[in-house]
């Protein structure tokens, strides 16, 4: 779950289409860590161990999800190793005629770090597992759940249990964690598509998905018992979801046939939400935003404009003028770029440091001082 500080993005967002599409920043790219990890879909889950970095992925060699562990050197260059590969359980025999090989939820719940995954049984049926662990350490525990459905978030109950949400049959269901409890329909239509993003706070539960049956981007939040829905737009197969300190919701989303990202920030009633165009940008595949010094930065994915016919993908990031100006704008550095695509990154920040993990064929990490991306904008 992404959470930002922001400051001002709601008086100043609005100045960014004209300012970020054409100055664009010349600073040099950031070495890329080649971490020679396949994951055998376009998905994987990206976490804080401590000072390092915890990779969660299918791996369609092995058929099995792995935990793999990235140490962050920060005197080295790169300032990247390899530390453990654990294989944690075999998944599937049949990966290329599964379509939910690799669905997993790995986050964090207190002190704990969760694992949900799809297992298949020897029978061919599904499993729904559960791996449940420290984040200081020590064992783990591993229960296996009846299979209803394909997860979509995990949330606190009101006695403090883990619920997941899940869809099956094209309905929303909601089943507590707790041995024996039964699944529970809402009663809401829906045949999710692409990344869910998790909401969670002291103030806010919910989550965020693109549904098919409406074509529209949907915000869920608890209230009670009951689950309300709003419809954000009607594009947004693509986007990312964040809560900001006051508990406001933003999700970026793209709009494709128009090819633009757009920002839409929860107004001060909680009913509705007001939209604010980011930039342009063509088939973006991927989208991310994150804090820093009370600003607001945004990442996407993009197949570059180009004169030649070969295709041409790149990772840019938006950075943020000093807010001391009295109109924001922003610069535009171009992390990484190839003939491959970028189709799913994710990030992790830690006191000035930016981390992405990206999918650029194999898994490849970056890091970034924000701190001199922010002087070089002022400069």
């Amino acid at each position: 779950m992404a959470r930002l500080k922001s400051l001002w993005l709601a008086l100043s967002v609005f100045v960014m289409l004209q300012c970020s599409g054409s100055n664009d920043l010349d600073q040099p790219k950031p070495a890329a860590f080649d971490t020679r990890l396949m994951p055998a879909v376009q998905s994987f889950s990206l976490a804080r161990a401590g000072s390092n970095l915890e990779l969660v992925f299918a791996d369609r060699s092995s058929m099995a999800l792995v935990l793999a562990q990235v140490l962050v050197l920060p005197s080295s260059d790169p300032p990247f190793s390899m530390g453990s590969v654990t294989f944690l359980d075999r998944i599937s025999d049949m990966p290329g005629d599964d379509p939910l090989f690799g669905t997993h939820l790995f986050f964090t719940a207190g002190a704990d770090r969760h694992l949900l995954y799809l297992d298949r049984a020897a029978n061919e049926s599904m499993l729904l597992k559960h791996i449940r662990w420290a984040q200081s350490g020590g064992n783990a525990t591993i229960e296996a759940l009846p299979f209803y459905g394909r997860p979509l978030a995990a949330l606190p109950g009101d006695d403090g249990q883990l619920e997941l949400y899940f869809e099956s049959g094209q309905l929303l269901y909601r089943q507590s964690l707790e041995p024996g409890a039964v699944a529970e329909s809402l009663g809401i239509s829906i045949s999710a598509a692409g990344a869910v993003c998790l909401l969670a706070d002291e103030s806010f539960q919910g989550f965020t998905v693109f549904d098919e049956l409406s074509q529209s981007l949907m915000l869920f939040r608890k209230n009670g018992r009951s689950l309300d829905r709003t419809a954000i737009a009607h594009f947004g197969a693509v986007h990312f979801s964040a809560l900001i300190d006051d508990g406001t919701a933003l999700i970026l989303a793209y709009d494709q046939p128009k090819k633009r990202i757009v920002l839409f920030q929860q107004d001060r009633s909680g009913t509705s939400f007001k939209a604010y165009p980011v930039t342009v940008a063509n088939e973006v595949l991927c989208l991310g935003m994150f804090s820093y010094e009370g600003m607001i930065f945004f990442l996407y994915s993009e197949r570059a404009e180009s004169l030649s016919r070969s295709a041409s993908y790149q990772l840019s990031l938006l950075i943020p003028r000093s807010a001391a100006l009295r109109r924001l704008s922003y610069r535009r550095q171009v992390l990484q770029s190839g003939s491959l695509a970028i189709p799913f990154f994710r990030t992790v920040t830690d006191e000035g440091e930016l981390y992405v993990a990206l999918q650029q064929g194999s898994v490849r990490f970056l890091r970034l001082d924000l701190k001199g991306y922010l002087r070089s904008v002022s400069d």
